[in-house]
């Protein structure tokens, strides 16, 4: 079996309840050998020793999966949520790849799944469906109220038009791809992920097989202090962020060329004009993110 390095973002020690069912959801998964790659943000030498000392009690669970903390510690981007995702693609090398918050999940046969639609044909990626689970808010807990399947798509046209797949929805072939095409936007403080996948599968086929199964969990907190599929107030500084994001996004699909290897995995004649956009059927004013 081939490593698998799932690589876990962290930037607050008040959380680490939520690390906690995110790392056990790892432990307990039926693919082996894996590392999780948890990176933290700006932590302290302390404060990650704490942590590694906290979470060996989950990992000695699985015997196949081992863990190793990187810590992102420069001063700029301040937001470093791109920049923690590279860290630990940086400092992985496992065959296969995959991406999961700390405030998420996924379940026990998850990679097992997506890697088995990798190894069966040429795709670089692999996605699956994630159910979204609801949680209000309280001083001493976190109560889920509702499971919902919000996110709609079923292929790649589908996700050029409006990203429909989180980030811990898929996992990727490292064999198959350039090593320089594993690189999110450190300069994002949103929508890093979307910019990511657009770039990405315009190059490689992806694979849908698995739209449709459930492998994880999406967590949104009632505060809508974790996501943007609740409506609450936002600084203008959050604002900005989305607005400048949505415009980046926006000129990518314009100026994206789709892959000769995506579009005959498409059934079409080879366009070496065929942008993102155009295959989407989105102007310049028609534009989904």
């Amino acid at each position: 079996m081939s490593m698998l390095d799932v690589v876990v973002r962290f930037h607050d020690m008040r959380q680490r309840d939520e690390l906690d069912r995110c790392i056990f959801s790892l432990v307990t998964q039926d693919y082996s050998p894996l590392t999780v790659h948890l990176v933290t943000q700006r932590f302290s030498d302390d404060e990650r020793e704490s942590l590694r000392r906290s979470l060996d009690p989950l990992l000695r669970m699985g015997p196949g999966v081992t863990l190793a903390i990187r810590n992102f510690d420069a001063a700029e981007p301040q937001d470093a949520r791109a920049a923690l995702i590279n860290l630990g693609i940086a400092g992985s090398s496992g065959r296969y790849l995959a991406f999961l918050d700390y405030d998420d999940t996924v379940y026990p046969q998850a990679y097992r799944q997506l890697i088995g639609r990798l190894q069966d044909g040429p795709a670089a990626i692999a996605f699956g469906t994630l159910a979204v689970k609801t949680r209000d808010v309280f001083d001493d807990l976190l109560l889920v109220r509702t499971r919902r399947l919000p996110f709609h798509g079923r292929s790649v046209v589908d996700l050029f038009r409006q990203n429909f797949c989180p980030i811990s929805s898929y996992v990727i072939d490292r064999a198959r791809v350039d090593a320089g095409d594993l690189c999110f936007d450190a300069a994002l403080a949103k929508l890093e992920d979307y910019d990511f996948l657009i770039r990405f599968c315009a190059k490689y086929p992806a694979n849908f097989d698995l739209i449709g199964t459930v492998v994880g969990d999406y967590y949104v907190k009632s505060d809508g202090s974790n996501t943007t599929l609740t409506r609450f107030h936002q600084p203008d500084s959050a604002v900005a962020d989305w607005e400048r994001a949505r415009r980046v996004v926006g000129q990518l699909k314009q100026v994206t060329m789709i892959s000769e290897e995506v579009q005959r995995g498409l059934g079409r004649r080879y366009d070496p004009l065929l942008s993102v956009a155009r295959l989407a059927g989105l102007g310049p004013d028609r534009d989904r993110t």
